[in-house]
């Protein structure tokens, strides 16, 4: 059976037993890294959940962080987020399903969350197979 992968965006959203992923503005890299190392060789069912608008309404923000209150896993591009979603940084980046990524120096999230990553690499913990 090949797993099925769905690629949701606002204002969408699907309830069902699968990995919930949320990328909040990924770079090109990420998301091929993602695809490449990662949902090319999933066993499992995945909702892949993409916030990247530039301009945002309240529905909006509303969609995000309903999202993210059930998203399994969120991978948050600092560098690229609008300052209306910046504003949020600290409330998605406290939390331990967020891991993080930034080219600047940022001393106040370092001490909110550990999981600052320059990479996808702990996705290789067993994320993408069946248990």
């Amino acid at each position: 059976m090949n797993p099925k992968i769905n690629i949701i965006t606002p204002p969408d959203k699907i309830f069902s037993d699968c990995l919930n992923i949320l990328l909040i503005h990924p770079s090109a890299e990420i998301q091929e890294e993602l695809q490449k190392s990662y949902l090319t060789i999933t066993e499992k069912d995945i909702n892949l959940y993409q916030f990247e608008k530039n301009v945002y309404s309240p529905e909006d923000m509303d969609w995000l962080l309903s999202i993210f209150n059930f998203c399994d896993i969120c991978i948050f591009n600092l560098d690229a987020s609008s300052p209306s979603v910046r504003q949020l940084a600290g409330y998605f980046i406290s939390k331990p399903k967020t891991y993080w990524l930034t080219n600047g120096d940022v001393s106040v999230y370092n001490h909110i969350s550990n999981n600052r990553v320059y990479n996808l690499d702990f996705l290789n913990g067993g994320y993408f197979v069946k248990t």
